[in-house]
């Protein structure tokens, strides 16, 4: 175990270098033109926030990182006081990029707070904003579905269709809210548009005449609960070629209708 970690955390720390000379260009296209296949150390080319850093340097992520690294190893695990005064003098005389977040941290650090108090309020998450950005391809009239990867991940549609739908993280922030499905949307991202992904629109994924009595029933109307009732929905059981077998016990939002 402590093999795999260690090679993790130096993989971190390559793939962090590697992606200096393309970083913060999310057009693939660009990058395909400019750089080709990233398969070694790049300088960054201009313009770039890191007219400071040579091939082979890290980002300013990568930079953090390894003061985060230093701090655990010379305290034998996290210390949130050693490792933020650690922070606080490695951006003393730092050269590399400052970001908005940085800079309202390192001020409120000034200003005597401390812990989460210090933290920066911003809820610019950058890169994770873009991550499934449903409400767009959406709103491109492209259809989206919604899947688990199942059994790498739990089978709960209705869970994955309240995620799409609020973007809620685990702090309860939202992140890229413009992004975020409607009720209805997010309904038939594991409905019938996730039927249509397999091409299977006219035998499943809706109640309608002439398709598969196949469905899941459930013991709340999501129309009724709205969005944020969607995960706590339980599957009362299901209807297999017309004939219903509820389930043996209540069980989440395990299944699609």
């Amino acid at each position: 175990m402590a093999g795999n970690a260690e090679a993790m955390v130096l993989a971190s720390f390559v793939a962090d270098a590697l992606a200096l000379g393309a970083h913060w260009i999310y057009d693939t296209r660009q990058i395909d033109t400019r750089f080709g296949r990233v398969t070694g150390f790049l300088k960054p080319l201009p313009p770039t926030y890191h007219a400071t850093k040579s091939r082979g340097d890290l980002t300013h992520y990568g930079d953090q990182t390894l003061v985060l690294l230093r701090s655990v190893s010379e305290r034998g695990g996290f210390d949130e006081q050693h490792f933020s005064r650690c922070w606080r003098e490695f951006f003393m005389a730092y050269s590399g990029y400052f970001d908005g977040a940085t800079k309202q941290t390192l001020k409120n650090l000034e200003a005597g707070k401390t812990g989460a108090a210090a933290a920066s309020t911003s809820e610019d998450l950058a890169g994770a904003a873009r991550i499934a950005p449903l409400g767009g391809l959406v709103r491109r009239n492209v259809p989206v579905a919604l899947h688990s990867d199942f059994p790498m991940a739990p089978a709960e549609p209705l869970f994955l269709a309240w995620t799409a739908a609020s973007r809620e993280t685990m702090s309860g922030k939202v992140f890229a809210p413009t992004e975020r499905l409607t009720l209805d949307q997010a309904i038939r991202a594991i409905t019938i548009d996730a039927a249509y992904m397999i091409n299977m629109e006219t035998t499943l994924g809706s109640i309608e005449a002439g398709k598969l009595a196949d469905f899941a029933v459930l013991d709340k109307d999501p129309y009724e609960v709205g969005v944020e009732g969607l995960r706590d929905i339980k599957v009362w059981g299901t209807v297999f070629e017309g004939r219903a077998h509820p389930a043996k016990r209540s069980t989440p939002g395990s299944a699609g209708r």
